[in-house]
């Protein structure tokens, strides 16, 4: 009702032209006048510039719920499928490989002793997928301007995106170590052990992610980064065996992992 006059009312045998627009910001005006009330009025003179402290938490609060809103959305396909896929493997080298007989070092089941490292290259497979897909997606679909936009500094989008992985990871982790203890029964040795190496673990492949998101232009860079470089560390870091009995020229290069776990 306000822009009622968005266009002009043309009356030719009087000759006047009777502009809307001008009809329309009248009207605006009147009606902001007399709808205002004072207080509001009053609050309204009474702002000030904001000033923004060393961290900008309420950006990195923002950045990070945001990042974990993302996962959460779609949960079947961030922590259902890593935990169907995971179980997949276990199921494939407990029959096909004949897990269930071999002992592996000093005796252990084998079954035992390739529990953790498939919760372990679940969590920072998933880690670094979170982050990378994230910064691509934001490129290919145009958004990525509403996080360079607010005033965030480049530790805190650092920060942001890097503590979305690892929380991804990490509840990754736990749901696959529910799952394993559920069906085939796990015992922790060292619990503070397992924090810290999650931890660090996660951390280090999210913010692999993250270089490899901002460095990517479209997906299929994503992809060669995942499968020439991600995916070869963590199936060659010690997962499905134990480096103390591989060839010498693998035992050299799994030690040198980062991701081994044996």
């Amino acid at each position: 009702m306000i822009f009622f006059g968005g266009f002009f009312s043309r009356r030719r045998e009087s000759g006047l032209i009777f502009s809307g627009w001008t009809i329309s910001w009248v009207t605006s005006l009147m009606f902001l006048g007399f709808s205002m009330p004072i207080n509001f009025i009053q609050k309204m003179s009474q702002l000030e510039p904001r000033v923004i402290p060393a961290i900008n938490t309420i950006g990195l609060k923002t950045l990070i719920g945001k990042e974990v809103g993302r996962f959460l959305n779609v949960y079947t396909q961030t922590l259902v499928a890593p935990v169907v896929t995971m179980l997949l493997y276990y199921a494939v080298f407990a029959l096909a490989f004949g897990g269930l007989a071999k002992t592996i070092g000093d005796g252990v089941p084998y079954l035992t002793f390739l529990a953790p490292g498939l919760i372990m290259m679940t969590m920072v497979q998933n880690a670094f997928a979170n982050t990378s897909s994230s910064i691509v997606i934001a490129k290919v679909q145009g958004n990525i301007v509403d996080v360079l936009l607010p005033p965030i500094s480049p530790i805190e989008f650092y920060l942001g995106y890097t503590i979305g992985g690892v929380l991804r990871g990490m509840l990754v982790g736990v749901v696959c170590a529910v799952a394993l203890w559920l069906t085939v029964g796990m015992q922790i040795h060292s619990f503070g052990a397992i924090i810290v190496f999650a931890l660090l673990g996660n951390l280090l492949l999210s913010s692999i992610g993250l270089a490899a998101g901002i460095w990517s232009v479209k997906f299929d860079h994503i992809a060669a980064v995942t499968n020439f470089i991600v995916t070869p560390l963590t199936f060659l870091s010690g997962t499905f065996y134990s480096v103390t009995i591989a060839a010498l020229l693998a035992d050299a290069g799994s030690l040198q992992s980062v991701l081994s776990h044996d």
